[in-house]
């Protein structure tokens, strides 16, 4: 099995020339990593249930994909235009895409740690972060408001709990895919010599040790939102992609290999 990996297409950033010519390799299966768009639009699902060519295609959504909206109604929406295809969204969640292997996917924002003080992250967010101006909230009175980071963190401390109690739970072989990163080793640069700033804890936390450490990690564990293309084996287990997208005007030639050999799956990044 030949899996294609993408993220962070921002498709409605695309000239309508690129558009057009846009093409997806061919594979067995297609894994978006979120970013798909900003907000949901039809006439761009459209686009993509054509070039996903009738492939099965498992999603996951990224904070992009929730403008002009709220992540509920995003879900709403999305599952709506996407019914009865080959699209599948999965977001806190597994899918079994063979058997004895998961895919685990999820949004999954951030715990905001990575930088020094978290109210420092949480005040940038708010102060500089689209996602705060751009993306609705509903309270469980039903009223209305903007996005709010503690909204964000509640968000991202609920997936995390999901997620570890997946893998501390399944003895089967699991890919994580999520749109935020979930390891410093994604940020794409010498740490030593850039420091982590505020902005890299709204790209990634740093759950090496509780992941890593689980029961089962993930085989392949694939982040978007970096906006620039990482291959790298974090232990001789799991292997790090990040955004395998690798630039607005190019798709990078990122796939996932599922080889059964003596009876046991060998998976591999190519």
């Amino acid at each position: 099995m030949k899996i294609f990996v993408c993220s962070d297409l921002h498709i409605d950033t695309m000239t309508e020339r690129l558009k057009r010519s846009f093409e997806l390799p061919d594979a067995d299966l297609y894994f978006i990593a979120g970013d798909l768009m900003n907000g949901v639009n039809e006439e761009n699902y459209d686009w993509l249930l054509n070039k996903t060519k009738g492939i099965k295609t498992y999603f996951t959504l990224g904070n992009h994909d929730y403008f002009y909206t709220t992540r509920e109604q995003a879900f709403l929406k999305i599952n709506r235009l996407i019914q009865n295809t080959h699209m599948h969204l999965v977001c806190d969640e597994a899918v079994e895409i063979q058997p004895g292997i998961n895919l685990w996917a999820s949004d999954m924002w951030t715990n905001m740690k990575l930088a020094i003080h978290v109210k420092d992250t949480m005040d940038f967010t708010l102060d500089n972060w689209d996602d705060c101006r751009s993306i609705g909230f509903l309270e469980e009175n039903g009223k209305l408001r903007s996005l709010s980071p503690s909204d964000m963190l509640n968000w991202h401390n609920e997936s995390v709990a999901k997620l570890l109690e997946f893998l501390n739970n399944t003895s089967e072989k699991t890919i994580l895919m999520t749109h935020h990163g979930l390891f410093p080793q994604c940020l794409v640069r010498n740490l030593e010599e850039e420091p982590i700033g505020l902005e890299d804890a709204l790209m990634t936390s740093d759950y090496s040790n509780a992941i890593l450490n689980s029961k089962n990690p993930p085989v392949i564990a694939i982040n978007g939102h970096i906006h620039k293309y990482k291959c790298q084996q974090l232990n001789p287990r799991t292997t790090l992609v990040c955004n395998p997208r690798g630039g607005r005007d190019s798709v990078a030639n990122c796939f996932i290999n599922i080889d059964k050999r003596n009876g046991n799956y060998a998976i591999s990044v190519e």
